[in-house]
C-alpha cells in the first residue's frame, strides 16, 4: 500500500508538472511559453493583420504619415503562405506588393507582385526566410525571438477577440536593439567609430502581448518604438542641415492573429497562377 501511494504521488506530480501546476505564475513564464510554441505545429493554420502607422512631421512638407497594413494566411499542410502589404503615405502615393511561397516536394514556388508585375521562382527551404522578409509582418511567426530583451515585464488579465488572455507589458531593452545595430553596421564593412552617437543610450520601446489562456496562442501584439527611434534619429541628423527640419513622432505595431484552423486551401490569384518563371 505504501509503494502504491508513493507512485500514485509520484504520477501525481508529474502531472502537475506538466500541466503547469495549474497555470503560469509570472509574466515571463507565460511569454517563454508562448514564444517557445511555433504556431503551425500548434494550429493547422492562422490569419494574421498587422498594421505599421509611422509618423513624421517636415519643415519642408509637413507631415508625413505612412501606413502599411500587412495580411497573412498561412497552412501547416501544405506549408503554404500567403502575404499581401498596403503601404499607403497619403499624398507621397500608394504601394501594393503581394506574394504567395507555395509548397512543392522539397523546394517551394515564390510568386512576387512588385507593383507592376508577377513573377514566380523556385527557392530552397532555408532561402524561404529571406525571401518573405521584406513582405512580412512583424509578428506574422508569433512572437519567437521575442522573449529575448524583454525588462520590467508585469502581466494583468483582459480579454481578446472575446477569449480569455494574460495581457503582458514590458519594455524592449535598447540594449538589445544597440546590439542589433552594431551587428547591421558591422555587417554594412563600418565600425561604431563611423557612427556620430553611442549606440548604447537608446531609450527602450514598449510592448504589448494578449496570449490566450488555453492554448498560450499569441491574440494581438502591440510594439511602441516611437521614442527608440526619435532618439536615433535625431541622433542622426544632429549637426546636419536636417537638424530640426524633420521629427519622429509615432511608430507602432499592432498585430491581430486569428482564425486559428480555420484557413482553407490556399490558391493562386489567376494573376499570380499566370506569371513567368525568372
Amino acid at each position: 500500500m505504501r509503494k502504491r501511494g508513493i507512485g500514485v504521488l509520484l504520477t501525481g506530480l508529474a502531472f502537475l508538472l506538466m500541466t503547469g501546476c495549474g497555470g503560469p505564475k509570472t509574466p515571463e513564464d507565460v511569454i517563454h511559453r508562448s514564444a517557445a510554441e511555433v504556431l503551425l505545429k500548434s494550429a493547422d493554420s492562422y490569419r494574421t493583420e498587422t498594421t505599421v502607422n509611422v509618423e513624421f512631421q517636415t519643415s519642408v512638407i509637413g507631415t508625413i504619415n505612412a501606413v502599411s497594413t500587412v495580411t497573412t494566411e498561412q497552412t501547416a499542410k501544405p506549408a503554404n503562405i500567403h502575404i499581401k502589404n498596403v503601404m499607403d503615405m497619403g499624398a507621397q502615393g500608394r504601394q501594393e506588393t503581394e506574394a504567395y511561397c507555395m509548397e512543392e516536394g522539397d523546394r517551394f514556388l515564390f510568386y512576387l507582385y512588385d507593383g507592376k508585375s508577377w513573377s514566380k521562382e523556385y527557392i530552397n527551404p532555408d532561402d524561404k526566410a529571406a525571401k518573405l522578409e521584406n513582405l512580412d509582418a512583424m509578428f506574422t511567426n508569433g512572437l519567437v525571438g521575442y522573449d529575448t530583451g524583454l525588462v520590467n515585464m508585469t502581466m494583468t488579465e483582459e480579454a481578446s477577440d472575446g477569449k480569455d488572455a494574460y495581457k503582458i507589458s514590458a519594455d524592449v531593452s535598447g540594449e538589445t536593439v544597440s546590439d542589433e545595430l552594431k551587428g547591421a553596421v558591422n555587417d554594412l564593412g563600418l565600425t561604431s567609430g563611423d557612427i556620430p552617437f553611442s549606440l548604447d543610450q537608446i531609450p527602450n520601446g514598449k510592448i504589448k502581448f494578449w496570449i490566450e489562456k488555453k492554448t498560450f496562442l499569441p491574440l494581438r501584439a502591440t510594439l511602441d518604438m516611437t521614442e527608440m527611434l526619435k532618439d536615433i534619429i535625431d541622433r542622426t541628423v544632429q549637426g546636419t542641415y536636417a537638424q530640426d527640419k524633420i521629427k519622429l513622432t509615432n511608430a507602432v505595431f499592432d498585430c491581430r492573429f486569428y482564425d486559428y484552423n480555420q484557413v482553407g486551401e490556399i490558391k493562386l490569384s489567376d494573376e499570380a497562377a499566370s506569371a513567368r518563371m525568372k
